[in-house]
């Protein structure tokens, strides 16, 4: 369950980071030098958030409204809102990451991490090369593709 829900994750983020900086230059009408300056509010958003240490059910709850955040960075007409978002979702994704390796090491007992870190750059290399055909043939619809992968991806930190 724990690798079904890495791959998941890892698809789904993936998928949805790999074409941000030519949806935020269409949708915003950016330039190269505005999506960059997204990207460094974003990391201001997580270097904040880092002071903050929730639990593993609200790392994952909060993983629920991913599909609403990139939603809402795809109709924003504001950089700084899309920064402040994308650093959100960066931020949520990190958290989950490691919720979901404590998860694997703690069922597995910590044998075997490297099958853990090796499933889940070969999911995010497929989600990569999925990324462009997706967004090519489904367009800004591909958050509800990303929906049903957060949603599998979430299954093994709440329960």
């Amino acid at each position: 369950l724990v690798m079904l829900s890495l791959i998941a994750f890892k698809l789904g983020s993936t998928i949805m980071l790999v074409p941000i900086p030519i949806i935020l230059m269409s949708r915003l009408n950016a330039s190269l030098y505005t999506v960059l300056w997204i990207y460094g509010v974003s990391r201001l958003v997580i270097l904040t958030s880092l002071l903050y240490e929730g639990s593993d059910r609200v790392k994952a709850l909060l993983y629920l409204l991913e599909p609403v955040l990139w939603g809402l960075i795809i109709n924003s007409s504001n950089p700084l809102h899309a920064g402040f978002l994308l650093g959100l979702i960066l931020y949520i994704n990190g958290g989950v990451d490691v919720s979901l390796y404590s998860l694997y090491l703690k069922t597995t007992r910590g044998r075997n991490a490297f099958l853990y870190l090796l499933v889940g750059e070969l999911a995010a290399a497929v989600g990569a090369t999925a990324s462009g055909y997706l967004y090519s043939m489904l367009g800004h619809w591909t958050v509800i593709l990303v929906l049903t992968c957060v949603l599998l991806g979430s299954l093994a930190i709440l329960t």
